[in-house]
């Protein structure tokens, strides 16, 4: 542990370059691949929400739901905070640069890439609303599906395709020579 000299007491140091790479990359990367990660939850829900609907939303299927959406929930507020913690990273160096000499002339070094623009945003996904998910219902108003057929009447349909299938059929003529 170092300690600091008389004159360094009340200095705040920070690796200017990093606080840019950051700000600028690093987190709306990170943020960027969260938000891939919400979005592909967000399909997974609506997905599960049809099925469920189609059994008859069972308590097992409204208890992943339920799951589910606190995880987009989780996801999303996650790219939100790394979206806040790039633009508050390049806010802390652009106030080091206006406010120090030294600063200023790391700043000058830097590539355009860390210096200009503002820093990019992560698409923040649509937030799912979890109570609207979890209802109860006989699924009556979801099910279209046939209903089941015996296996008996099953293999019975299924001769019969075929065997009308096969009439249509003919034999190629016998060549005569």
């Amino acid at each position: 542990m170092s300690t600091y000299g008389t004159e360094e007491k009340g200095e705040l140091r920070s690796n200017l370059t990093k606080l840019y790479q950051a700000g600028r990359q690093d987190f709306p990367d990170r943020a960027d691949a969260v938000s891939a990660v919400a979005t592909d939850v967000n399909f997974l829900i609506e997905d599960l929400n049809g099925r469920a609907a189609q059994l008859g939303d069972p308590a097992v299927t409204q208890d992943m739901l339920a799951v589910c959406a606190r995880v987009a929930d989780a996801l999303i507020r996650t790219v939100k905070t790394l979206n806040a913690c790039a633009e508050g990273l390049v806010y802390i160096a652009d106030d080091f640069v206006a406010r120090d000499e030294f600063a200023q002339q790391v700043f000058n070094s830097l590539g355009a890439e860390l210096t200009t623009g503002a820093p990019a945003q992560a698409p923040v996904p649509q937030q799912i609303d979890g109570e609207t998910l979890l209802h109860e219902g006989d699924g009556d108003d979801y099910v279209t599906s046939a209903p089941p057929v015996s296996p008996e009447a099953d293999a019975d349909t299924r001769n019969d395709e075929y065997d009308q299938a096969q009439d249509g059929i003919g034999f190629p003529e016998e060549d005569g020579s």
